[in-house]
């Protein structure tokens, strides 16, 4: 087993901190798949800003994409607790994730992840998962969160936020245009 500078927080399988936390923590890699305490748990979910999981099967909304997108196991990823809360897919070095949680709106939001290994996803990439996982006729948002509410977990990941309560204004101003 080697060591490596990483997060106990966030994957003990990868050289730096998912949470951009930049701790100092050394932990092994290698050997069984590290499990989050309790603690830990509730850290995590203190830096997402999210204050309950929503299960798949009990969420009001959540994505049913086409068959081009190839189903990803996450338990080998994230722990076999995660595939109650999210799914995972891969098309043409696209990775998608999504899961749904009740913020502190109170409302039940639907978060999709975009990354790439390389590069941030295109603007065409980002709208066609748009439209593959939340629909053409719904309204979803990218946020650009303040200094002190920035996360990166991934250098390469954009996200997409969509409520079936839609909140957000018609920010075209009856143009139809932004």
């Amino acid at each position: 087993m080697s060591k490596v500078e990483a997060c106990k927080i966030c994957d003990n399988n990868h050289a730096y901190c998912k949470f951009g936390c930049n701790c100092d923590t050394l932990v092994e890699v290698g050997g069984d798949e590290p499990k989050l305490t309790p603690e830990q748990e509730v850290e995590v979910k203190k830096l997402l800003h999210y204050v309950e999981d929503i299960k798949i099967t009990a969420a009001n909304f959540f994505p049913n994409p086409p068959e081009m997108y190839k189903e990803v196991q996450l338990g080998t990823l994230m722990g076999p607790e995660a595939a109650k809360h999210m799914k995972a897919w891969e098309h043409n070095g696209l990775m998608i994730i999504a899961s749904v949680g009740k913020y502190e709106d109170g409302r039940e939001w639907l978060h999709i992840s975009v990354s790439r290994k390389s590069r941030l996803p295109t603007y065409d990439e980002i709208t066609r998962i748009k439209r593959d996982f939340i629909g053409d006729d719904r309204k979803a948002v990218t946020v650009l969160p303040e200094k002190k509410y920035h996360v990166n977990l991934h250098e390469n990941c954009l996200h997409l936020f969509y409520s079936e309560d839609n909140p957000l204004p018609e920010f075209s101003a009856g143009l139809g245009t932004i």
